[in-house]
């Protein structure tokens, strides 16, 4: 595991408009790889989600667990991005773990 948060990503986020004191009020992990998963960022006070989305102009999906059906549609999302490389936003993710190492190891194959 690769962690990513060191003053090369702290200068380029306050050029584009992270104030420092957000970053030093706030506790982000940013998880650069997991063998062959995607990047993955933490963020339980959703400051840097929001950045992000903007910066990136990420597709957001929003993971709700009560239906199957969404389940579905979540795994292909990212099933396609995994594919295509594209990058995702995924969100209210708590039961999702068990869904995304599979698809990781998948695309590692």
């Amino acid at each position: 595991m690769k962690f990513l948060l060191d003053y090369q990503i702290y200068y380029e986020w306050l050029s584009n408009g992270v104030l420092s004191l957000e970053i030093k009020n706030h506790i982000i992990i940013i998880i650069k790889s997991i063998e062959y998963s995607l990047p993955l960022l933490i963020d339980p006070f959703v400051q840097y989600n929001q950045w992000i989305k903007k910066y990136y102009n990420l597709e957001k999906i929003h993971f709700d667990n009560q239906y199957r059906l969404k389940q579905d549609i979540v795994a292909m999302s990212i099933e396609q991005s995994f594919l295509s490389g594209s990058k995702i936003n995924i969100k209210n993710c708590n039961t999702l773990d068990s869904l995304l190492y599979p698809l990781a190891q998948w695309k590692a194959i």
